[in-house]
């Protein structure tokens, strides 16, 4: 019986993200249909050429931002508040780019000795601050040796399962492996 359980869940949280890598129209990425594209050199020359700020960590941070909320940076403007125009859509809070944001915020702010995150209501506030901040060396939660580990041990449980003949025992650990290798992805940047 638990078997059956554990294995609608699996499969519900495997056909959720198909799904959702199949359909190009999230609602947060809807409410950008409309924008003109504006290319790294017009979104600096048109928001921050007065500002003083270096250009390529301006368009730095405006691609990290739209990396991590999937939104095609060409969309996104500094006046776009992270509770409304970024915010995510219902389904996908537990799998956000946003809190990947966040923690970068986070770190930087650990690094250099501070408690409180200024207010950030938009990604001007969030490039001002990161900006004004300065650069850290990133650590770890952007190594790849523990998913890397993970992931190899899946593959072996898998491999070791499936020669016994277990089969379901084999298929969740190709489960793990397949989560694993999706959530490493995502904190390496590659999607």
């Amino acid at each position: 019986m638990y078997i059956v359980v554990i294995m609608c869940v699996i499969v519900g949280v495997l056909f959720y993200f198909i799904i959702r890598e199949l359909d190009g129209t999230i609602p947060r990425k809807r409410r950008f249909l409309d924008r003109a594209e504006l290319s790294p050199d017009e979104f600096y020359q048109q928001y921050y050429e007065s500002s003083g700020l270096p250009k390529d960590k301006v368009i730095e941070i405006r691609n990290f931002i739209a990396h991590e909320i999937e939104i095609p940076a060409a969309l996104l403007r500094p006046t776009d508040r992270f509770s409304e125009e970024l915010k995510p859509d219902a389904f996908s809070n537990f799998d956000d780019g946003l809190a990947v944001v966040e923690m970068e915020l986070d770190y930087i702010l650990r690094k250099k000795g501070l408690r409180q995150a200024p207010d950030i209501k938009n990604m001007d506030d969030y490039i001002r601050c990161i900006i004004a901040l300065g650069s850290v060396e990133p650590e770890s939660y952007q190594s790849t040796k523990g998913t890397f580990i993970t992931a190899a041990l899946a593959v072996l449980f898998f491999l070791i399962y499936l020669l016994k003949g277990n089969l379901w025992v084999a298929f969740i650990w190709l489960i793990i492996f397949i989560i694993v290798y999706y959530a490493s992805g995502k904190l390496r940047g590659a999607g």
